[in-house]
């Protein structure tokens, strides 16, 4: 594997960790706020998150490959915003899925969904060659 995506399984894997601790921070303190239909709601609301991050990470390393195997560096921008695309568009769906369906709190799920976006800053990843490569 090159080092691009080396790194990026790294940060990504950091990240979807640092995720999960924040989105069952959130739904324990919801659970002594709301009970369990809060931290329900939390719970789905950080899983939101996480399964953007999935999907995106999926398509931004499609995008290394592509633009690394070809000439053609549109084809990789075009694999970016389409992981964009989708992310918007799942997080849209799991939203009014988790509302409309499961009638789960909405406050809660978006209180859950915000806080875990924090973790993007505080993700940093050391991506100095032979760290990474160590490994």
């Amino acid at each position: 594997m090159k080092f691009a995506g080396l790194v990026l399984k790294k940060t990504v894997k950091k990240l979807l960790i640092k995720q999960l601790i924040f989105s069952l921070i959130v739904a324990i303190i919801g659970f002594f706020i709301g009970g369990l239909t809060a931290l329900l709601a939390a719970l789905y609301g950080g899983l939101i998150t996480i399964v953007g991050t999935i999907l995106m990470s999926n398509h931004v390393y499609r995008a290394a490959k592509v633009s690394s195997a070809s000439s053609r560096k549109q084809q990789g921008y075009i694999e970016i915003y389409l992981g964009v695309i989708k992310k918007f568009v799942a997080t849209l769906m799991l939203f009014a899925l988790g509302i409309a369906i499961l009638g789960l709190s909405p406050g809660m799920m978006v209180i859950s969904f915000i806080v875990t976006q924090f973790s993007y800053l505080f993700n940093q990843v050391d991506t100095s060659y032979s760290k990474v490569n160590a490994r």
